[in-house]
This record gives C-alpha cells, sequence and structure tokens, in this order.
C-alpha cells in the first residue's frame, strides 16, 4: 500500500509537468502529491511495511516532485525575488553538495541525514508555491532559505563528526 500511494506521487509529478504553473489545477494536485509524501512513510511505519524498496521509491518521488516544483516555478521566482535571496540558496547549495561530497567519500554512498532540520527545510520549500498565492512569499522564501542555510551546516558537521552514516540520527545533538 504504501509503494502505491508513492507511485501515485511519482504519476502526479509528471502531470504537473504538463499544467499550468501555479494553476488551480497545479495548486491541486501539487497539493495531492504532498499529501501522499505524508501518507506512504505514515503508513509504511504504523504498520511496519518499511521496506528498501519503499525508501528507494520515496526517494525517487521526493526528487521529482522537488526537481518539477523547481522547474515550473524557477521562472516566477527568477522574477520576483530578490538577488540576496539566490545569493543565499547559492550558499545553501554549495553547503549541501559539500556535504554530499564528504558523505560519498566517508561513507561510499551518495547519503542525507533524516534530521528534523531537513525535514522542515523540505517542508517549507514544498510550501513556496502556496507562498506565492499571499503578499508575504519574500519574507517566507527568505525564511525557507535561512532554515535551508542551517539544515545544512547541521548535515556536514554531523557528517564530518560521524564515523559511520546515521541516516535516521534526528539532530546534531542526538544519537539515532
Amino acid at each position: 500500500m504504501p509503494n502505491l500511494i508513492t507511485l501515485i506521487r511519482i504519476l502526479g509529478t509528471g502531470i504537473l509537468v504538463a499544467l499550468e504553473p501555479l494553476s488551480a489545477e497545479y495548486y491541486i494536485l501539487l497539493a495531492i502529491c504532498g499529501v501522499t509524501d505524508i501518507l506512504d512513510g505514515t503508513i509504511a511505519r504504523r504498520f511496519h511495511l518499511e521496506s528498501d524498496l519503499g525508501s528507494k521509491l520515496d526517494s525517487i518521488a521526493d526528487l521529482l516532485l522537488y526537481s518539477v516544483t523547481i522547474y515550473r516555478i524557477l521562472p516566477v521566482l527568477w522574477v520576483l525575488l530578490s538577488r540576496l535571496i539566490w545569493v543565499e540558496l547559492a550558499v545553501v547549495l554549495a553547503i549541501r553538495i559539500s556535504s554530499y561530497a564528504i558523505a560519498a567519500c566517508r561513507y561510499g554512498i551518495f547519503a542525507s541525514i533524516h534530521t528534523y532540520l531537513n525535514k522542515a527545510t523540505g517542508l517549507l520549500v514544498f510550501l513556496i508555491p502556496f507562498s506565492l498565492l499571499t503578499p508575504y512569499y519574500r519574507g517566507y522564501c527568505f525564511i525557507a532559505c535561512s532554515m535551508g542555510l542551517i539544515s545544512s551546516i547541521e548535515e556536514i558537521i554531523m557528517h564530518i563528526t560521524s564515523d559511520e552514516y546515521q541516516k535516521e540520527r534526528k539532530t546534531i545533538f542526538s544519537q539515532p
């Protein structure tokens, strides 16, 4: 069941590519994709249906959803947001890429840690298109970017200071 829900998100993401960005249909389908992202993992954990396949499908679905969302709204954001936010985003991406490179060198795998800050960042990034419906989208995007910066710094520190990959480590202050 969780994998079927994840596949619905992948299908919905494919449809998002064809929809007019920021149209009512786009927002409805994006919301459905967001709900499926919450449901698949929740159901898998609740009913002990976690699997490596499910985890990989979820990661693929997330990557596709975020990639398509960025692709579709980037032209809108490019016009609306200040250059300062774009500089902040470039720094975040540089740190995030460095974190992946460090994990690859240290653990031999492409790795991200499922921290609370990374989950919060993912939620904030997911909600960026919805923030465009408000007059506060610039401030919201700055907050989302700042959370991304903090979570990226936390993750890179965790990779540097850990001897082994700890995928489920929740904060820099805890152990899995």
